[in-house]
């Protein structure tokens, strides 16, 4: 099924300067945040005037602390990032753009300005590694929030035999998400570290494997 963002994401990339000019591109709660090769290429007024359904206005700005150009979406930034990632796949439109909106470059100076550099990319790159991570989180939490409830001598609800097999299945794949969260960190923070993905999700798996487990203990 076709995005009905994918008007709005063929904008952006026009906008931020073409599917060339983009090193790499993910998003955290509400904005998309690109890596570019010449910030130069931006037309930051013409981002600025983009609107979609769910998307009221676009804001656009240059963060020189991390090396980043943010595009703020809002709360239809997951469908937006999903078109622009299949758009980038497809490569097959023009990428080039007739204004560029100058922005400066700053590098960072000082000891506390070099930090802060540095400490924000780090935390960019936690934050980008896990945003695709959280739903599965929320929806194993909240899962496990409801058995709470139903489950027979604990809860509110005295419905589930915590020793049924609706119980144990359940509970169980409530878990999952916990229980493999070092392979799923792993997956992500390796597309934002440009690393193979399956390498790093492999040394996630380690990490919980029950030998590697018995070893630790």
């Amino acid at each position: 099924m076709k995005s009905n963002y994918q008007e709005l994401a063929q904008a952006i990339i026009v906008g931020v300067g073409g599917e060339d000019n983009i090193e790499k591109v993910f998003h955290c709660i509400t904005r998309l945040r690109f890596t570019l090769k010449d910030i130069e290429k931006v037309n930051q007024e013409e981002l600025e005037k983009l609107s979609a359904p769910k998307v009221p206005s676009v804001k656009a700005f240059y963060n020189t602390n991390l090396n980043q150009y943010h595009v703020v979406i809002g709360q239809a930034v997951e469908d937006v990032y999903t078109a622009v990632d299949s758009q980038l796949a497809t490569k097959d439109f023009k990428n080039q753009i007739d204004k560029s909106a100058k922005l400066p470059k700053k590098q960072p100076q000082g000891f506390k300005e070099i930090i802060s550099h540095y400490f924000q990319i780090i935390i960019g790159t936690i934050t980008g590694s896990m945003i695709p991570v959280i739903g599965l989180l929320a929806a194993g939490g909240l899962i496990n929030g409801l058995l709470a409830i139903f489950t027979k001598g604990n809860g509110l609800i005295n419905v589930l035999d915590p020793h049924s097999t609706t119980y144990l299945l359940i509970s169980t794949l409530s878990m999952v998400p916990f229980y493999f969260l070092p392979v799923l960190i792993g997956f992500s923070a390796a597309k934002q570290l440009k690393a193979d993905p399956y390498v790093v999700a492999a040394v996630g798996a380690a990490m919980i494997a029950p030998n590697i487990r018995n070893i630790v203990s």
